[in-house]
């Protein structure tokens, strides 16, 4: 599927979730099955609500159009629907993106570099003290990736990843410590 493609798939989708055909689950699940992969490797997807091209740059959702593409709008979208034949919304639409360090996650987009299974093991395995803060960035990380909060999300995660790595350095050095005391104790000195 190509972008031009998935224009006109969004169109007819935005056409059935208009005239009620559709929920906003069912749109937001069609929507996931119409995401282009640019030659770069780069995924992209439109918004929900606004129908605006966005893509993952491996952290946030960010608003851009296609390169070489000029969105040509079908008849249909030029003139709006009359706003009495718009059904209220089912439950709240992903915020648009009002700046370029306003992140916006794509709806079920998964959390990137979400850390909950590794901190849990420094905590149990390196040192507890460090792994803790370690769990809780993780879990607020999910939270707010959930929420919508690209940009917490990822600070976050960035809090997680900074208390795992204390973690897993300091149980080294007392792994380390460890054994050079208890080497130097079997052999006397």
């Amino acid at each position: 599927m190509d972008f031009r493609d998935a224009d006109r798939r969004y169109d007819a989708l935005k056409r059935q979730y208009r005239d009620g055909n559709l929920s906003a689950e069912q749109l937001e699940a069609q929507l996931k099955e119409i995401m282009v992969q640019d030659r770069d490797g780069n995924w992209w997807s439109k918004h929900t609500e606004t129908g605006e091209w966005y893509y993952y740059d491996g952290s946030t959702w960010v608003q851009r159009n296609p390169p070489d593409y000029e969105y040509e709008p079908t008849p249909a979208q030029e003139q709006p629907p009359p706003a009495q034949e718009q059904p209220p919304p089912v439950r709240e639409q992903p915020r648009v993106q009002t700046s370029a360090t306003d992140a916006v996650r794509a709806p079920g987009a998964a959390v990137p570099g979400y850390l909950m299974p590794l901190s849990i093991g420094a905590t149990l395995l390196c040192c507890p003290a460090t792994g803790i803060p370690a769990i809780v960035y993780s879990v607020q990380a999910r939270s707010k990736s959930q929420a919508g909060d690209t940009a917490g999300a990822s600070q976050a995660i960035k809090n997680a990843n900074i208390w795992l790595w204390v973690s897993v350095g300091l149980g080294l050095v007392g792994y380390f410590f460890y054994f050079i005391i208890g080497a130097s104790s079997t052999t006397g000195y």
